[in-house]
């Protein structure tokens, strides 16, 4: 399953091994046990390639650095204050045959050679700035979980390709002011756009920091100026960017580039 994605027990409950259900566990725990840490103590993906029976999230070594990447970035965006530690396991392969589930659910190959999901992991990562608070005493030192920030949007892709107000062979297109908002693994794209006369195309696309590259979510066709609203699963995007021109040009004539904002919890 997706890092993303949503799954219920048997009851009808958010599954606890859902992160979406990461808020709902929160809830519990403060119910019977306030302010109590929530750790995820073991988590991964395996990379068992034709995997014995029962490899239920085997993945290809590329989507486990996609999938990782994308795990990390859903706890600092959306679990701030819900989750505060999640672990990888494990670090090595405990074994050499590629086809055993449990064998194969480490970032590094049973040679010490790295997976695709080490670099991955680097590109993304962020220094620790939880500070620590001595125990009183001589209890244990605890400490006191701060935001930690989502890797931002690169000065290169923040550039839009057109201005927000343009006019074309006789045709102004303009895109208003674009609100980006995100809640339970969901952005929420809010925005206007105006044309002169005749019909728009407008696309919508997410840009994927791992990927280094502009990944297109919807492509809107309108009749007249419009307000529009795009809902998409997060995978770890950084930034939004609306595009829009006349039917009649094949050149997109006005856009805006928004960065998703910090991480925080709605």
């Amino acid at each position: 399953m997706a890092p993303e994605g949503t799954s219920v027990d048997s009851k009808g409950r958010p599954a606890p091994w859902a992160l979406s259900s990461q808020t709902y566990m929160r809830a519990l725990v403060d119910q019977f046990d306030p302010g109590r840490p929530i750790w995820i103590g073991e988590t991964g993906y395996s990379t068992c390639r034709n995997c014995y029976s029962g490899a239920a999230n085997s993945v290809s070594e590329a989507e486990q650095a996609d999938y990782t990447v994308r795990m990390y970035q859903y706890r600092r965006r959306y679990l701030q204050g819900v989750t505060d530690r999640i672990f990888l396991y494990e670090t090595v392969d405990a074994g050499s045959d590629p086809r055993d589930w449990w064998l194969t659910q480490g970032i590094y190959h049973n040679d010490l050679s790295p997976k695709p999901v080490v670099a991955a992991l680097n590109e993304v990562r962020v220094a620790d700035t939880t500070p620590s608070t001595p125990g009183v005493g001589g209890s244990t030192p605890t400490t006191t979980p701060v935001p930690t920030p989502v890797p931002t949007l690169p000065t290169s892709a923040a550039k839009p390709p057109a201005p927000a107000n343009s006019k074309t062979r006789g045709i102004r297109v303009a895109i208003r002011k674009v609100r980006v908002t995100y809640r339970s693994g969901v952005v929420t794209v809010r925005t206007g756009v105006l044309a002169s006369r005749g019909r728009l195309r407008v696309r919508v696309d997410a840009y994927q920091l791992r990927r280094k590259r502009w990944r297109r979510v919807k492509l809107i066709s309108l009749r007249r100026s419009s307000n529009i609203r795009v809902r998409f699963r997060d995978q770890g995007y950084v930034g939004v960017r609306v595009l829009a021109r006349p039917t009649t040009v094949r050149k997109w004539t006005a856009s805006r580039v928004v960065r998703i904002p910090a991480a925080r919890r709605r």
